[in-house]
């Protein structure tokens, strides 16, 4: 594979977070054969990932929470504060690699 084909491949898979995200990156590491391209779609899986494992541990804090708890405005406060942040690491995260996606491509 040629140069220009290993950086379109590389910011394909950080930029399939528009897309498909987690789904090109999983194929491109699996099916790539250079280390290069595997390492960038190691990190774009990676990065694509993050938000999705916040959310779920958010969901098991808020239920351990508010079993242990019964207090529905502490559970409520710890909702709202949780997923501020999951929106937050999700919207930082999202541009973070479109931004490494760009790099890819504008890479000499």
């Amino acid at each position: 594979m040629n140069e220009t084909n290993i950086k379109g491949v590389n910011a394909l898979s950080y930029l399939s977070v528009i897309i498909a995200p987690v789904i090109i990156p999983l194929i491109v590491w699996i099916v790539a054969k250079e280390a290069n391209v595997i390492s960038n779609a190691k990190k774009a899986l990676l990065i694509q990932i993050i938000p999705f494992l916040f959310v779920v541990l958010s969901f098991i804090t808020i239920g351990i929470i508010g079993l242990s708890t019964n207090s529905g405005p502490i559970t409520g406060f710890t909702t709202i504060i949780l997923f501020a942040i999951a929106g937050l690491v999700s919207f930082v995260l999202y541009i973070y690699s479109i931004v490494l996606g760009i790099k890819q491509l504008l890479a000499s």
